[in-house]
């Protein structure tokens, strides 16, 4: 039986941004499942929630005070049709502004439910490395024990993709506009899986501005992990489907399978 792959996107918060964020998405034969997403509160932390909380009211009412007289927010879910909020991952939770809502779970809690399943199979995320490290830096605050894990990168699996040809040039101005907007991001997540074919630039275009139309102090930083997780999930799901299985893809492809604690790699297999 093939391992599964579980994307992952690590959103860790700050020392002025308590709550932290992992998404997360699983893939096999079938494709990408459920994808979800887990706040935590930061191990090293020392104000309390509650003040916290209280600061960034003060805040969100000095931001609304100073727009412009024709500057109105839009509401919070009002400016989008169900079939739209269907779309977008956990949205009921994802966009409420973090002083709204109640005091996330510790990391120790998150992480004991999500470790089993992490380790059973191989980690993966879009430039694994950061993740790798900011995982490994925020186990080490909350005192917690490294993981065995096995990482892959969607960075390195989504150049052996074939980039795709969208459209007829000169045929459809919406669509050119989207294609430049998303593939001039360079290596970004968004910009790679429009130029090989994973996502629609149309698609992705309607996405994206559903994401930032929510206007001042609505930065969906928690739906940035749980959309990440997801489409470097796409990637993987379309690398194991063109393979058969996680295992013949790494072999054939030659891709690197990073240990958690080690920065020394095997290329086409594991450590």
């Amino acid at each position: 039986m093939s391992a599964t792959v579980v994307s992952i996107d690590i959103e860790p918060g700050g020392i002025d941004q308590p709550v932290g964020f992992i998404g997360l998405a699983e893939v096999d034969a079938a494709g990408v499942g459920a994808v979800q997403l887990h706040r935590f509160m930061r191990p090293d932390i020392g104000y309390s929630w509650d003040d916290w909380c209280a600061a960034q009211r003060v805040e969100a009412w000095k931001v609304w005070m100073a727009r412009k007289s024709d500057q109105v927010e839009p509401p919070l879910h009002g400016a989008f049709t169900p079939d739209e909020l269907a779309e977008l991952v956990d949205m009921s939770e994802s966009f409420m502004p973090e002083h709204t809502r109640a005091r996330p779970p510790s990391l120790r809690e998150v992480w004991s439910t999500l470790e089993p399943r992490l380790r059973e199979g191989y980690t993966a995320a879009y430039g694994a490395r950061f993740d790798r490290a900011q995982l490994r830096r925020l186990l080490d605050l909350a005192a917690i024990q490294q993981p065995n894990l096995r990482w892959l990168d969607g960075m390195e699996a989504i150049r052996h993709l074939t980039p795709q040809e969208w459209g007829v040039p000169g045929t459809d101005t919406d669509l050119e506009l989207s294609i430049e907007a998303f593939t001039a991001g360079g290596n970004t997540l968004d910009a790679q899986v429009v130029r090989y074919g994973l996502v629609d630039p149309t698609t992705a275009s309607r996405r994206w501005s559903l994401h930032v139309g929510l206007g001042v102090g609505n930065k969906a930083t928690s739906f940035d992990a749980a959309e990440d997780a997801r489409l470097n999930a796409v990637i993987f799901s379309r690398v194991i489907a063109e393979h058969g299985s996680i295992e013949a893809a790494i072999k054939a492809l030659g891709l690197h399978v990073k240990s958690h604690n080690k920065v020394t790699s095997q290329r086409g297999g594991q450590e």
